[in-house]
């Protein structure tokens, strides 16, 4: 237990609900003081992000699991390639596969890695860096703590497994993201009073790994467009349930919220086999432990680490057997 990280994480939120219930958290009088709780709820969050290990991740069922093509793999147009006929498309309203020429979601591993870096989440001339670089939220698993093998918990490109590189992915406590998805949202309701605690948050947003949603079923996520024709806004996840308003309703609503409570989703009866599909949204993580990047060997009946990447060197014999709990890390 951090009891630092407990106490700021409690003190911060207490904070929050306080000011929200008086409605006082627009005025500019409170803003030193708030900083300081968000400063220092962020100093132990990070260290102990930095902290996190392997096999107390999926125990404590944190871990994410991701397959992504070894190099380049994008839908849409990006440096003046099309590597997918027909261009780049996403839902809009209950048309599906509306065509958007001038957009793309890239999901390589070259992708994935640029992810990681937070000068790729600013603005570039007007324009979201996240949208010219295709960096958009991507589809994962949560491991179940309680099932044995990974390779029962793997949802997609099975038949790829030995050659598409797997990433292993803790997240932040639950509590961390309720707390996080709190602020975000009183940060943006006081831009215009509050902007020291906007760009901090704005910054914060970067450099954290959030679930955006998850269910313990596949609900078929794609790209989305809650904006207009003229101006898309294109998020990733479920493309089904949004107001007029672009507001998440129904059952994806639901899995808003669950993703805040992702251990809601983890079964207790007992299975061998199951697949939660969560949404992520890939950022820095603190220190050099993770993500994992591997790949599976049949031979080995392991996740071999990628020898050339940092992360790998936290995991003796560079080996993530099937069974994770046998899982031996330095340190």
């Amino acid at each position: 237990v951090d009891v630092s990280l407990e106490f700021f994480r409690a003190a911060l939120t207490l904070k929050l609900l306080i000011l929200m219930e008086s409605n006082t958290f627009k005025d500019p009088v409170n803003e030193r003081e708030l900083l300081y709780y968000i400063d220092q709820w962020w100093l132990h969050y990070k260290a102990w992000e930095g902290r996190d290990r392997f096999v107390t991740a999926v125990r404590e069922g944190r871990m994410t699991i991701r397959q992504c093509a070894p190099d380049a793999c994008f839908y849409g147009e990006y440096e003046g390639r099309q590597m997918f006929p027909g261009g780049f498309s996403a839902r809009h309203g209950d048309v599906e596969s509306v065509k958007y020429p001038n957009e793309r979601i890239r999901l390589g591993f070259d992708s994935i890695k640029e992810r990681l870096d937070p000068s790729n989440f600013g603005m570039d001339k007007g324009e979201r860096l996240k949208y010219k670089k295709g960096l958009h939220d991507v589809s994962g698993s949560l491991l179940t703590p309680t099932i044995e093998l990974v390779t029962n918990q793997v949802r997609w490109k099975w038949g790829k497994l030995s050659t598409w590189v797997t990433i292993f992915m803790p997240m932040a406590q639950p509590e961390d993201l309720v707390l996080f998805a709190l602020l975000s949202s009183m940060a943006k309701e006081a831009r215009g009073t509050q902007p020291t605690i906007y760009n901090r948050v704005v910054e914060m947003r970067k450099r954290m790994t959030r679930m955006k949603f998850a269910d313990s079923q596949d609900f078929k996520s794609g790209m989305l467009n809650v904006g207009t024709s003229e101006r898309p806004k294109l998020k990733y996840g479920p493309k089904g349930s949004v107001d007029q308003n672009g507001k998440l309703t129904g059952e994806d609503l639901l899995r808003y919220k669950k993703a805040l409570d992702y251990k809601s989703i983890l079964p207790t009866d007992g299975r061998k086999q199951n697949m939660n599909e969560i949404v992520i949204a890939f950022r820095e993580h603190e220190g050099v432990r993770f993500p994992l990047f591997t790949m599976w060997n049949t031979d080995a009946k392991a996740f071999v680490c990628l020898p050339d990447e940092p992360s790998s060197k936290s995991i003796v014999d560079g080996q993530i057997p099937d069974d994770w709990a046998r899982t031996v890390e330095f340190g």
